[in-house]
C-alpha cells in the first residue's frame, strides 16, 4: 500500500509562551514593589512537539536574564512548564520588559509586539544622627538646626527623588539618654515609616552614634526584621577615646564645633543647677556619653609609660561589650551593610592619654588625668593616630571583616562628603551632582543667663531670638539657629557672621542678676565677651558689639579678629 508519510518529516510547531491564568496577571508581581522586596517574573513555556527550549529568557530595558524551571515541574512540555526569575539587581524607577524563547528551530517574541512595564520603587531612608546632632525647639526635636550637618545630604537625596515625608524621613532623638533607650524610639519612628509607604522595610543612614542606634535596635530583642540597608557614616564601633573627656573630665576637644558645645553644655549646666559641665554630665546622668567611652585599650600610665588592658582601671563600657558579643554581631548578616570611614590623616584624631594620678575633689578623672592637659605648649597628655578627628581608625575600620569605603574627610563633613557613594549604596546609580553648601568655618554665639530674653540685629538689619512686641521667635538669619525663648536654655548661632555693628536688646523675665555672654569662634581661637548686669521684670536694655577681621586677605587662621562690648 501506499503510505504518503513514508520519507517526510512532521512539521515543527512554534513553542508558546502564556501565564498563568488568574485576571490581571502579566508576567511578573508584583507590578509596583521596593527595592528591598524584587518582583518575581513567570510564564509557561508550551510546545506540543514537547521540544525543550533552547533558551527562555527575561529582556528588562534590553538586558537579557535567563529564566530557570520552578522546582516541581514533570518534564512534560506539552501541558506547560513554569519559569521564573528574581533579582535584587534592578534600580528605581518604571522598567519595560518582555520575554523571549525557541525550540531551537523556531523563535517568538512574548508579548509579541509590545513591551510590559513594572515598577521599582526607593525604599523609604532615615536619616539616624549622632550625639548632639538633633535639638530641640519649641518642643519639637529638629535635625541639627545648629550646624546644618545634614543639609547637603538631605537636599542630594531629595534630587536623587527621595521626598520628604513619603520616601525621606529624619529621626531627631533625644540624644542625652541612653542608647537602648534611643533604639526603641528608632522602633517606633520605622514603624511609621512603614505605614506611610505601605512596605516591610526601611534603609538607614546613620551617622556617628546613630549608628549604635541602629545596631543596638537591629541587634536587640524587639527587632521586626524591617531593615533592608544600613550605612554606616563614622559610626564608633568600638568607641571613641575622645568620649573620656567628657565622661571623665567634663572637657570638649578643640574644634569649633567642640567649642560651641562647651558653651552650650555650659549654660544647660547653670540653668539646671549643676556646679560645672562634669557634674552636669554625670548628674543627669549623660548615658549617651558613656556609651561612646572605648572598649580598646587607651589609657597609657605616665609612670611606666606602659598601656593598661581594658577593662583594667577603666571607666568600663557595658552597652558596646554587650553590642560587640558574637552572638549579637551575628544578628547583622541579615541586613546589607555599608561602612564608611572618613580619613582626616594620620596624627589627626586622639588614640590614646597619658595619663597620671591626680585627686579632684568634685570626682573628676577617676581613671587618670592627661598630664599637662590644663597646660598650654604642651601635648596635654594626648596621643594621636589615625582617624576622623573623632573616631580613631581602629574603633571602626573592617567592620565584621566588611569592606569598608574611604573618604578623605572628617568625622562631621563625612556626611557631605559621602553623599555620591550613599545614593550610589541607596539605589544603584551614583549621581554626577554633588551639593555641598552650608559649609562653614567660624561662627558668632550669644547666650543668656536668665532671667532675661533677648533679640539681635545683624549688620544687615535682620534679626534673631524674641520679636517682643508680638512675643514670638524670629529669625530673619541664613543658617542661624536660635533655641527659642520657651527654653529655659536661650542661646543663638550665627554661621559666617557679617562683619560691623551688632545690637543685642534684653528684655526682663523676671528680677535678678543676669550675664549676657558673646563669643566668637574658629578653628583656632574663641573669643568671649560677657557682660553682667540686674534687670527686672519688663526692663529692657541694649547693648552693641562690633566684629571685624583686619585683613581680609589673609587666611583665617590668621586673622586678627576683634570684638568689642560698648
Amino acid at each position: 500500500l501506499y503510505d504518503p508519510w513514508i520519507g517526510k518529516t512532521s512539521p515543527n510547531h512554534a513553542p508558546t509562551l502564556s501565564f498563568t491564568s488568574y485576571t490581571g496577571y502579566d508576567g511578573v508581581e508584583p507590578n509596583t514593589t521596593f527595592m528591598s522586596a524584587p518582583p518575581v517574573f513567570k510564564v509557561i513555556y508550551t510546545d506540543s512537539d514537547n521540544d525543550v527550549p533552547n533558551y527562555i529568557n527575561l529582556v528588562i530595558d534590553s538586558t537579557i536574564y535567563p529564566l530557570t524551571t520552578v522546582v516541581g515541574e514533570d518534564g512534560n512540555y506539552t501541558n506547560g512548564e513554569l519559569y521564573s526569575f528574581s533579582t535584587t539587581t534592578l534600580t528605581s524607577g518604571i522598567h519595560s520588559y518582555h520575554f523571549e524563547t525557541s525550540d531551537g528551530k523556531l523563535s517568538i517574541r512574548f508579548p509579541e509586539n509590545n513591551e510590559n512595564q513594572f515598577e521599582i520603587k526607593k525604599d523609604p531612608v532615615i536619616i539616624v544622627p549622632g550625639i548632639m546632632g538633633s535639638w530641640s525647639v519649641n518642643g519639637i526635636w529638629q535635625l541639627d538646626p545648629i550646624f546644618n550637618t545634614y543639609d547637603n545630604l538631605w537636599e542630594a537625596l531629595k534630587l536623587a527623588g527621595y521626598k520628604e515625608n513619603e520616601t525621606l524621613f529624619a529621626f531627631p532623638y533625644q540624644w542625652r539618654f541612653s542608647n537602648v533607650y534611643t533604639a526603641e524610639i528608632l522602633k517606633v519612628k520605622i514603624n511609621s515609616v512603614k505605614e506611610i509607604c505601605n512596605c516591610n522595610k526601611v534603609d538607614l543612614v546613620a551617622h556617628s552614634m546613630g549608628g549604635l542606634v541602629a545596631r543596638q535596635y537591629i541587634e536587640g530583642d524587639n527587632y521586626e526584621n524591617d531593615v533592608d540597608q544600613l550605612i554606616f557614616l563614622a559610626t564608633p564601633h568600638k568607641g571613641a577615646s575622645k568620649a573620656y573627656l567628657i565622661w571623665e573630665g567634663g572637657e570638649f576637644g578643640p574644634k569649633a564645633k567642640d567649642k560651641i558645645q562647651r558653651r552650650i553644655f555650659t549654660l544647660e549646666a547653670q540653668i539646671s543647677g549643676y556646679k560645672n559641665v562634669f557634674n552636669y554630665v554625670r548628674g543627669l546622668p549623660m548615658r549617651s556619653a558613656q556609651e561612646l567611652l572605648p572598649i580598646y585599650d587607651y589609657l597609657r600610665d605616665n609612670e611606666t609609660m606602659q598601656m593598661r588592658i581594658y577593662p583594667n582601671n577603666y571607666p568600663v563600657n557595658t552597652f558596646l561589650e554587650v553590642l560587640n558579643e558574637p552572638n549579637r554581631l551575628n544578628k547583622l548578616n541579615n541586613v546589607k551593610m555599608v561602612n564608611i570611614l572618613a580619613d582626616a590623616g594620620a596624627g589627626s584624631t586622639i588614640n590614646n592619654f597619658r595619663v597620671v594620678n591626680k585627686s579632684f575633689t568634685d570626682g573628676k578623672w577617676e581613671y587618670g588625668y592627661p598630664e599637662h592637659y590644663s597646660l598650654p605648649l604642651t601635648d596635654h597628655g594626648l596621643e594621636y593616630s589615625t582617624g576622623d578627628i573623632t573616631v580613631p581608625e581602629r574603633s571602626n575600620k573592617d567592620f565584621m571583616n566588611g569592606q569598608d569605603i574611604l573618604v578623605q574627610s572628617d568625622h562631621d563633613s563625612i556626611v557631605t562628603d559621602s553623599q555620591k557613594q550613599v545614593i550610589k549604596e541607596l539605589t544603584g546609580t551614583e549621581p554626577i551632582e554633588e551639593i555641598k553648601t552650608n559649609i562653614f568655618k567660624k561662627y558668632l554665639m550669644v547666650r543668656i543667663f536668665s532671667p532675661a530674653d533677648f533679640v539681635i540685629t545683624a549688620p544687615d538689619g535682620k534679626k534673631i531670638g524674641k520679636n517682643f512686641i508680638i512675643g514670638q521667635n524670629i529669625n530673619e538669619i541664613p543658617n542661624a539657629f536660635y533655641s527659642g525663648f520657651e527654653s529655659s536654655v536661650e542661646f543663638a548661632v550665627i554661621p559666617d557672621p557679617l562683619e560691623g555693628n551688632y545690637s543685642v536688646e534684653l528684655q526682663g523675665t523676671g528680677n535678678g542678676k543676669y550675664t549676657l555672654s558673646a563669643s566668637f569662634i574658629d578653628e583656632e581661637k574663641d573669643i568671649d565677651q560677657d557682660y553682667l548686669g540686674i534687670i527686672e521684670t519688663g526692663q529692657m536694655e541694649k547693648f552693641d558689639f562690633v566684629y571685624s577681621t583686619e585683613n581680609e586677605n589673609e587666611t583665617l587662621s590668621e586673622q586678627r579678629c576683634r570684638m568689642k562690648i560698648t
